[in-house]
């Protein structure tokens, strides 16, 4: 059979073309796939007071937003702009209110007792695995850290030293810690110099161009501009060490907020004139006549003034400079295909409840600002108010840019349906009443849902917070009604779970009951400055024939407690009460002694142990 040239030179042609073609579609396909991968900017702070941002305040009552004094706020327009384009999250925590447990949790998705960094300065496990390594084992990214990085132990300030391993290829202005005011490239080499604010006279440099919060984001934009010149995704997290103390900032922001005149937020009020007191996990131990001297002192004292004033400042400067590096973004047609995250490693309480910086699990100490924008994904003034914690982020940021993860046992949960989805924050009613999340600190553990917060200790009894009716967190719901306690209950023992999983307080004593006969710590109504341990003095030892009295200070005024709690307590991760403690080894236990004091063959009088014949 003989065929046509010109008919055999079609099909040849036909041919090739269908291979051109099938390249052509396969290129276009692979660049499609390609453009689909977003980039990853996080933008952590340290230390930040979420009250700050008034992508928050607007969220708030009126009074819950101000908590400095009315229209005492700073406006953070470039902050708000993120959770306008994208999605807030009202309730995110540290997992534990400190630096580096925090941080290492946030970058493994594991529990700090897991991740090495337990507490402040200790390292990061050499094998631990970051959202970072897996984003270059997986997708090819390239990575970068830059600032405060907190997780190579005690070295200081440790220059590109402990992010390399830990899967962010370009550590170069990574530093491990101290809150250095200045930052600048002293040579040709580019090696680095810090600077503390008493040493701003060294500086060779312009003070606007090697203030910390300005070097550190004006690397951060070089960064990613390298990267879109080499057509390389990217996945950067640049770490500012302000707001946290020293309260120093560059002008004009040391003198942008001078015309405010702070006032002690009213917990802190509260808490001073122990109406009600704070918790034993945070006292603040005061001599209630000279209570409202002390908070005169504080409001008139200048230091103090000038050091909340320049917080303000330096929050100001974050958000001016997140501004730059969005607008950047943008003019380089970044910004859709770009995710952008805000958050900090926890919170500072900047005077609530008479405390400040960190290491409570009170709202604006455990919580922290969390706002992520992706134009693509996420719905526009989206806010989530499920509860999440800092190990839930390595996981949802994974299925946000679409890596699978399923192989990686990761601790923390995938919050990425909630932040995804088209509805107000949730994937059901259900998801967002069950989701129980888990903080810790020294002497507390907690358990924290999208309504309540539980606080059980070794120094007091449970606390129970309805952040609904009381987002001040003021109020022990604990023992108001049976349907309370019935709830405290119940977070108790899957808290008490969770501490038992992930080594939370491996050889502690929390109670899930209050001890038998406690007195209050409150001031005694009625009685002006005057709390139960006043009642020891001759003055006062006929008010214990009022019955309020006497119910208000049962142990005091009965003379003696020898009674034992029907409650639970763990007690090294097990959980017992009264009748099952060994006494020769559990009530060596100051904390168990004054839990089960006729078991312990001691009992509480006045206010001392005494051992008690039985």
């Amino acid at each position: 059979m003989q065929y046509n040239k010109n008919k055999m030179w079609s099909i040849f042609c036909s041919i090739i073309g269908l291979v051109l073609l099938s390249a052509q579609t396969a290129e276009a396909i692979f660049s499609d796939s390609n453009d689909d991968k977003p980039n990853l900017i996080v933008i952590m702070t340290d230390e930040h007071n979420l009250r700050t941002l008034g992508c928050y305040r607007e969220l708030m009552t009126q009074k819950e937003a101000h908590v400095w004094g009315e229209g005492v706020e700073v406006s953070t327009p470039n902050l708000d702009s993120l959770a306008k384009d994208g999605a807030l999250l009202t309730n995110f925590n540290a997992v534990v209110p400190k630096c580096t447990p925090a941080r290492g949790s946030f970058m493994t998705g594991l529990y700090p007792s897991f991740t090495g960094a337990t507490k402040n300065h200790s390292p990061l496990n050499s094998d631990a695995v970051t959202f970072a390594e897996l984003l270059v084992k997986k997708a090819n990214y390239h990575t970068s850290f830059i600032g405060k990085w907190h997780l190579n132990g005690k070295e200081k300030p440790g220059f590109g030293d402990g992010a390399g391993q830990f899967g962010f290829k370009d550590d170069k202005y990574l530093f491990n810690r101290g809150h250095w005011k200045f930052i600048e490239e002293i040579d040709t080499n580019s090696s680095l110099n810090v600077y503390t604010w008493d040493q701003r006279h060294e500086i060779k440099g312009a003070i606007e161009e090697v203030y910390m919060t300005d070097f550190l984001f004006s690397k951060t934009i070089q960064y990613i501009e390298d990267q879109i010149n080499k057509d390389q995704h990217f996945a950067l997290m640049v770490s500012i060490p302000d707001p946290h103390g020293p309260n120093h900032v560059r002008p004009p922001y040391n003198n942008m907020f001078d015309k405010f005149n702070f006032q002690l937020p009213q917990t802190a009020v509260a808490a001073y004139n122990k109406q009600p007191a704070n918790p034993g996990w945070d006292p603040v131990n005061t001599v209630l006549e000279d209570a409202s001297d002390v908070i005169e002192s504080i409001e008139m004292n200048k230091s103090w003034q000038k050091k909340m004033r320049n917080y303000f400042g330096m929050v100001k400067l974050i958000d001016d400079k997140v501004g730059d590096l969005l607008s950047y973004v943008k003019q380089r047609g970044q910004e859709n295909n770009t995710i952008v995250v805000f958050t900090s490693d926890h919170g500072d309480l900047m005077g609530e409840h008479g405390l400040y910086n960190k290491g409570s699990p009170y709202k604006t100490s455990a919580g922290v600002p969390f706002i992520i924008r992706f134009p693509r994904n996420i719905t526009e003034g989206k806010v989530v108010e499920t509860a999440f914690t800092s190990p839930d982020f390595a996981p949802t940021i994974l299925s946000i840019m679409g890596i699978d993860h399923s192989d990686v046992n990761f601790q923390g949960i995938d919050g990425s349906g909630h932040v995804l989805n088209s509805e107000d924050g949730l994937i059901n009613k259900k998801d967002k009443k069950e989701q129980k999340r888990f903080i810790y600190g020294g002497t507390w553990a907690s358990i924290v849902d999208d309504r309540y917060k539980l606080v059980l200790s070794n120094t007091d009894e449970p606390y129970l917070f309805d952040l609904k009716k009381n987002p001040s967190e003021t109020i022990n719901f604990y023992f108001k009604n049976s349907k309370y306690k019935r709830k405290a209950e119940s977070l108790g023992w899957r808290l008490m779970k969770a501490m038992k999983k992930y080594h939370f307080k491996r050889n502690s004593t929390v109670f899930l009951d209050k001890p038998p006969c406690q007195d209050s710590k409150d001031q005694i109504p009625h009685l002006l400055h005057r709390v139960c341990d006043d009642l020891l003095l001759d003055k006062y030892k006929n008010k214990c024939k009022l019955k309020d009295v006497s119910n208000f200070c049962p142990n005091t005024c009965s003379g003696s407690c020898c009674k034992d709690s029907t409650g639970t307590h763990v007690r090294t991760l097990k959980w017992k009460k009264c009748k099952n403690i060994t006494r020769e080894r559990d009530c060596k236990n100051e904390s168990v002694q004054k839990f089960c004091p006729l078991k312990c063959n001691v009992c509480i009088t006045q206010n001392t142990m005494v051992e008690t014949e039985i």
